[in-house]
């Protein structure tokens, strides 16, 4: 097994469930590079911890769709929105990723208007203003995504009031209304695991990676979140204060992808991943013990 490091970039019922009643579903939606020929693309890893969250605290039914992948065009959008119904749809996009939102949203309401659209990703946290002008598009979950997507969405499907939920962008009476940085999660080992089985891993294999290594059965991984330095070009998405997953709970992923999806390359896309010498050493120490 190798591992190679690349430093980047309510209220709670007390009675039984019906079965009877239909899940809410959520779309998730992965946009497309600005550059047709860009061939570097990594797993969406935003989106599927998002999913994971979402299906262990609201049970909800969650689908990712990758248009970067598989040529996946308006037409099938439409397709899938149509056939899937969702109650809400994500889209996620980096800036140079954010050209093709406004056709995705446009698709989605072009199947029913009704469904409220959500953009999150580095695009909506580092331009906010601009990221609420792209039409078809409702709201921005702005910052760390899980928690506030959770809370969101939740508010949304129970028709319920949003003004007060930390995190999120929309407009009011063409008025931008912003409601703050949510509080960062502060316990990772507390998050599930990436959705990985909301994916295709093999279907990313026929994509260049980000490093540079042309070997078959690989994952991108996140162990931190958050940095202490001020880069000048930092994307500030997780915020100046490190949190970190610990030694066992990241080991814990990687061995379940390697036994499960016999996956034995790992991209650790920390901003910082070796900011914790103690963490780091233990982390080896599991892998070495392990082999």
């Amino acid at each position: 097994m190798t591992i190679a490091i690349s430093e980047a970039q309510g209220e709670v019922s007390s009675e039984l469930p019906d079965k009877s009643v239909r899940k809410s579903r959520v779309l998730l939606i992965k946009s497309k590079p600005n550059d047709p020929n860009w061939r570097f693309i990594s797993y969406p890893l935003g989106l599927m911890y998002v999913a994971a969250y979402l299906r262990r605290k609201y049970s909800y039914e969650v689908r990712i769709v990758d248009t970067r992948i598989n040529e996946t065009d308006q037409r099938k959008i439409q397709e899938i929105v149509r056939d899937f119904a969702p109650d809400v749809v994500g889209i996620s996009a980096l800036t140079f990723e954010s050209y093709a939102v406004p056709w995705i949203a446009e698709c989605v309401k072009s199947v029913n208007p009704l469904i409220p659209v959500i953009l999150g990703g580095p695009h909506s946290t580092a331009y906010p203003e601009k990221a609420i002008d792209t039409p078809d598009v409702d709201y921005l979950v702005v910052g760390e995504g899980e928690s506030t997507a959770g809370e969101l969405i939740e508010r949304l499907v129970q028709s319920r009031d949003i003004s007060n939920v930390k995190g999120i962008v929309y407009k009011r009476d063409d008025q931008i209304v912003a409601t703050g940085r949510p509080d960062f999660i502060q316990d990772l080992d507390e998050l599930p695991i990436p959705a990985y089985d909301l994916i295709s891993i093999t279907d990313y294999e026929n994509f260049d990676r980000f490093d540079r290594s042309k070997t078959h059965g690989y994952m991108n991984v996140i162990s931190s979140r958050g940095c202490p330095y001020r880069c000048v070009y930092c994307h500030n998405v997780f915020g100046k204060v490190f949190r970190a997953r610990s030694a066992e709970n990241l080991f814990n992923e990687i061995k379940y992808l390697y036994e499960t999806y016999r996956v034995h390359d790992f991209d650790i896309l920390d901003d910082i991943f070796n900011y914790d010498r103690k963490r780091l050493i233990r982390f080896c120490e599991l892998v070495v013990n392990q082999a």
